[in-house]
């Protein structure tokens, strides 16, 4: 991360925003450690103001690539596969839910907690980004709306 901030630091002034993206669902993630990247993307953009950096958050959606070493032989890489036929993953992509469209869990997060904290996160980055100003309470509102609909949907489902 050092080295990844002196670059940008050498950039700011060539550049006109740098978007950096953090993955949900990586082995050895924990929800602890996913909510540790949610702040230090709080403090990227303390660091570096006015929308230069703009950090997002993500689950790794829908599939672990089929044919990649991971796919292959997932558990050596610290990954539980759901889906492994093509017909696995057809029907997968037709479930009413990503929950159930995802193919993998980790080590540390099963498939529950990786879609929960997932939201948690995503909905989390957003709210600091309305409260530093980078995005219109109007369309971060809408955003986080539909992240705790959808939520409340999924614990339904």
């Amino acid at each position: 991360m050092e080295e990844m901030e002196s670059w940008i630091a050498a950039l700011e002034r060539e550049v006109r925003s740098f978007e950096i993206y953090f993955m949900i669902g990586l082995p050895g993630q924990t929800e602890r450690s996913v909510w540790e990247t949610v702040a230090y993307c709080e403090e990227l953009l303390g660091r570096f103001p006015r929308g230069r950096v703009v950090p997002f958050i993500c689950p790794m959606l829908p599939f672990l690539d089929p044919g990649s070493d991971i796919f292959e032989d997932p558990g050596s890489w610290g990954y539980t596969l759901f889906h492994r036929s093509l017909e696995d993953h057809r029907r997968a992509l037709a479930a009413p839910t990503w929950r159930a469209r995802l193919n993998y869990c980790t080590d540390s997060l099963d498939r529950e907690a990786l879609v929960r904290v997932s939201y948690a996160a995503v909905q989390r980055l957003t709210e600091i980004k309305v409260e530093r100003g980078l995005l219109p309470e109007a369309i971060g509102g809408g955003i986080v709306d539909r992240l705790e609909e959808t939520g409340s949907l999924l614990d339904r489902i």
